[in-house]
């Protein structure tokens, strides 16, 4: 999957001409870009089997994420119109956000209301590359949530582990946090695996924590899938300053926020995906 890797671009004229003109296209007036990142189209041979199973689905174009000082631009050339689209949301108008990663396969999705309905900017990418899209996250969380966003230290920490969670979901919280962020309290909820026919198992739910920070809530979904050893997750962030307008919604083994009428999907679209 080597051709899904992100590359780190210092400016616009790094990034193919398709891309470049477009996105200096949506650029306005006087905005600077803060990280930009191009993933190139992948057309290897895992691309087309990966596919079946529901991932992978914009990376048959090339990808650009512009993270600037105003807004979270993502576009794409050479998809289709339905996965294609340019969108940017300003930091302002972010209600939501969401992290995922399985395996080589990762996906950054923002949530916003720029013009007064839900709409879900998209980004697929090699997880190799995961440390360049958590850079173009801070300058967004750090808007969406008020401070000055920081990851948290790889190192050990002399704050307790919430108890009773699995290793990897302790792993998992760890890594999402931000310095100097630390949950007030956290559920843990087992995954729900439903049988029938005597032996045959289907997966109604995975496992997933929620945490509550001051600064946002925090859902951590283990992936999809009923076999024991499962260790990709989705990490989706909703601002405490907006959990007064926003519903988190159960859709199986996605997860999507609501607000009125407009519901959009945080996470990719794996509830058809492999069991």
């Amino acid at each position: 999957m080597a051709e899904a890797w992100p590359i780190d671009a210092h400016s616009p004229d790094e990034l193919p001409a398709p891309l470049a003109a477009r996105l200096t296209e949506h650029l306005e007036q006087g905005e600077r870009i803060r990280k930009l990142i191009w993933v190139p189209a992948e057309r290897g041979p895992l691309s087309a089997g990966a596919r079946k199973s529901g991932l992978w689905r914009l990376t048959r174009g090339d990808q650009v994420l512009a993270a600037t000082d105003r807004r979270w631009i993502v576009g794409a050339e050479g998809v289709p119109e339905e996965t294609g689209r340019w969108l940017a949301i300003p930091y302002a108008d972010v209600v939501a956000w969401a992290l995922t990663e399985s395996l080589l396969y990762g996906r950054v999705d923002v949530c916003g209301q720029p013009s007064g309905c839900l709409v879900t900017a998209s980004l697929e990418f090699n997880t190799v590359g995961r440390w360049m899209i958590e850079e173009a996250l801070l300058p967004l969380q750090a808007a969406a949530l008020g401070i000055d966003a920081r990851p948290a230290s790889s190192g050990p920490s002399d704050r307790p582990d919430p108890p009773g969670l699995p290793m990897k979901f302790v792993s998992f919280l760890r890594h999402e946090l931000l310095a100097g962020e630390w949950p007030l309290g956290v559920v843990f909820e087992q995954r729900r695996v439903i049988r029938f026919l005597g032996f045959w198992r289907r997966l109604a739910r995975p496992a997933q924590l929620i945490a509550t920070t001051d600064l946002r809530l925090l859902v951590i979904r283990e992936e999809p899938g009923v076999e024991e050893a499962r260790y990709g997750y989705t990490a989706a962030s909703l601002p405490r300053r907006r959990l007064g307008d926003l519903v988190v919604v159960d859709t199986g083994p996605s997860l999507a926020v609501r607000h009125g009428a407009d519901v959009a999907l945080l996470g990719p679209p794996l509830a058809n995906g492999p069991a």
